[in-house]
């Protein structure tokens, strides 16, 4: 069993304000030896305004993973802060907590979810039975998929022996259905060790059959007669060393965490940087602690330093933001966060993204037909599938759109991940859509970056999105499935248009359709072309204003041959050369310069990539650059503007 505590801080009646709360893994004598990774977890306030947005707090701070804080008892079931049903999760800024929980776990993170506190009743001490009370806590998984549950147990339901037998008899169903789940139990410590209520919920789990995995002590608000002069750091190292010996007691071996940072609910007690040092050297050093947390994300700061009193949104010390943050980060190895990325260097007019087997995503500024720098964007789980880049909000910016999977690619949340200056800036989880994804266009003719999606009965519909949220869906028709994708462009040369281009597989023809405010306005016939050429890209390579341009590449003999297009007809053909077929088509970009439209071609044995400048439908020169490991994303065609 993993233990996790919390330093808080007791009144007379044994409740506790605010904490930070330090965990110790404690397993039974007998148990398997499972090992369980060191994490920092630390509380944030899902009732504050200031903390609605985790992705932000991640990408300002360092922290991987969080405990939200709380689920109550609500008139309704269960509910956050005890309002409404566990579905009702609107954030101040109009996100949701799902959407920030999925954001977060497609990024990596782990997150725990926690019920109780100092306020409200935690969902055990209303339940009318275990089975009830087993289902509330089952739908906080379903929902939020969620793996490790925190049940922060204080005030009167420390004491309250059957809420403590009910809520035990619970997890032990609740475990039994969720293979994995881990439970941790946050209980008020004093120097000492826990009190004699908080040992009782440990020994009355041990007689209860239920495994807790995670001990989470309150190391703060112990009270001026026992905290040895308010040596908070000091007070919390004696807490972890007695509650470890109190769990070895109760038959259980153990592993500990947790404080409340800055000033606490007794002014005289401020758990300093220098305390917080203080706990993570000795952390470092206790193979029985596992979990270290604090309460909360809010107040690692300095906003009202030399406050003396506790504050829900400020440490009340000199300090920067994410300063106790950056310390305890230490604990899971995030000592080290790399500096952000500079920005992309002069001349860069495009970009390339590239990811490897393990979701590592690397961003490549390109310019005078050479590579100028390569940075690292970040990591995303395997399920999380490239879609595109595209600008999804306003500003002019790229950004990509990931998908998560579900087996057969129709249906899946997307995520946007928007990039500036070659880092990852925030994220934004659009949601579920069925269909497969065509491509991005203006098809709003709104200047938005829309999705095209087709399902599976043929149906083609545009998904308007602006400001990295879906803004509406719009049906545009049928086609049959022997027309397939071939790709996007102005083709009808006409202001405000982006058209589609569809090929037939059975006879290799092609039309045009004309597409402006999300409607298809006319469809063109252009032509018939051998299916042993297949498309590889458009772009201007006729060098002729406005024009959209076809590439197409044959699949026996490596030929190159432009198709120009205007007004929805071919006018003219240029058969530009032949290159070996272990050169594969991607992407089209203004690798030159600003404007141009070249070609680019990787070599599937080497990974190298070659590049052809193209112009008035003429190779002008090619340039081959070292091989790079990783699969082809995207290149970025529009030219950039130095906000990569």
């Amino acid at each position: 069993m993993t233990t996790t505590f919390a330093p808080a801080d007791l009144d007379a009646t044994g409740s506790s304000g605010e904490s930070t709360p330090i965990s110790i893994h404690t397993a039974a004598a007998s148990g398997s030896g499972a090992s369980y990774p060191r994490e920092f977890s630390p509380y944030i306030d899902m009732a504050m305004p200031a903390d609605a947005d985790l992705s932000a707090i991640a990408a300002a701070s360092g922290i991987h993973n969080f405990t939200l804080a709380f689920v109550l008892s609500s008139g309704s079931g269960i509910g956050w802060q005890g309002v409404g049903t566990i579905s009702d999760d609107t954030l101040a800024n109009g996100t949701t907590i799902l959407s920030q929980v999925q954001a977060m776990q497609a990024a990596g993170a782990d997150v725990t979810i926690s019920f109780g506190g100092a306020a409200g009743q935690e969902a055990a001490l209303t339940a009318t039975s275990a089975a009830s009370l087993q289902a509330e806590y089952q739908s906080v998984i379903d929902r939020y998929h969620v793996h490790s549950l925190d049940f922060d147990i204080e005030g009167l339901a420390v004491g309250d022996q059957h809420s403590i037998t009910l809520r035990d008899q619970a997890l032990v169903g609740l475990k039994a259905a969720n293979p994995g789940l881990i439970i941790s139990y946050t209980l008020p410590v004093l120097p000492t060790g826990l009190t004699a209520d908080g040992l009782n919920v440990l020994a009355s789990a041990k007689h209860d059959g239920l495994a807790i995995d995670v001990v989470n002590i309150m190391a703060m608000d112990y009270g001026s007669a026992v905290d040895n002069g308010g040596q908070m750091g000091i007070d919390a190292i004696d807490a972890t060393i007695a509650t470890e010996g109190q769990i070895a007691a109760v038959g259980l071996s153990a592993k500990l965490g947790t404080p409340m940072i800055g000033v606490n609910d007794i002014s005289s007690e401020v758990f300093s940087l220098a305390d917080a040092q203080a706990l993570l050297n000795y952390a470092q050093t206790d193979s029985n602690i596992v979990r270290l947390a604090m309460w909360s994300v809010a107040r690692d700061n300095g906003n009202s330093a030399g406050a003396h009193f506790a504050s829900p949104d400020s440490s009340g010390i000199a300090q920067q933001p994410y300063d106790f943050s950056a310390i305890f980060h230490q604990f899971d190895g995030g000592a080290a966060q790399p500096p952000p990325n500079p920005p992309a260097p002069a001349g860069t007019t495009a970009d390339m993204v590239l990811r490897r087997s393990d979701g590592t995503h690397e961003i490549y500024d390109i310019g005078n037909n050479a590579i100028l720098a390569a940075y690292a964007l970040g990591q995303v789980g395997s399920d999380w599938q490239f879609v595109g880049l595209g600008s999804f909000q306003v500003g002019g910016r790229t950004d990509m759109l990931l998908r998560q999977q579900n087996g057969s690619g129709t249906t899946g949340s997307f995520e946007i991940y928007n990039i500036s200056n070659n880092n990852i800036v925030s994220a934004a989880l659009l949601g579920q859509l069925n269909g497969y994804v065509q491509g991005f266009g203006n098809f709003s003719s709104r200047g938005e970056n829309d999705v095209m999606l087709r399902d599976g009965a043929e149906a083609f519909s545009v998904v308007d999105i602006a400001n990295d949220q879906i803004t509406g869906i719009a049906p545009l028709g049928n086609v049959g499935f022997n027309w397939q994708l071939g790709g996007f462009g102005n083709f009808s040369g006409n202001p405000g248009e982006y058209d589609m281009l569809l090929r037939d597989t059975n006879t290799g023809g092609l039309q045009v359709y004309d597409i402006a405010n999300n409607q298809i306005i006319n469809s063109s016939f252009i032509g018939t072309v051998g299916l042993d050429w297949q498309i590889s890209g458009f772009g201007n390579f006729g060098s002729v204003p406005g024009e959209t341009d076809i590439i197409m590449r044959n699949t026996n003999t490596g030929g190159l041959l432009v198709y120009d297009i205007a007004n929805n007809h071919v006018t003219g053909t240029a058969f530009l050369g032949t290159v070996g077929l272990e050169w594969q088509f991607a992407g089209v970009a203004p690798i030159r310069g600003p404007g141009t439209s070249d070609l680019v071609l990787r070599n599937v044995n080497t990974g190298q990539f070659e590049v052809y400048n193209i112009a008035n439908n003429q190779i002008l020169c090619c340039r081959c650059a070292d091989p790079i490991h990783g699969q082809l994303r995207r290149l970025n065609r529009a030219a950039r503007a130095g906000n990569g």
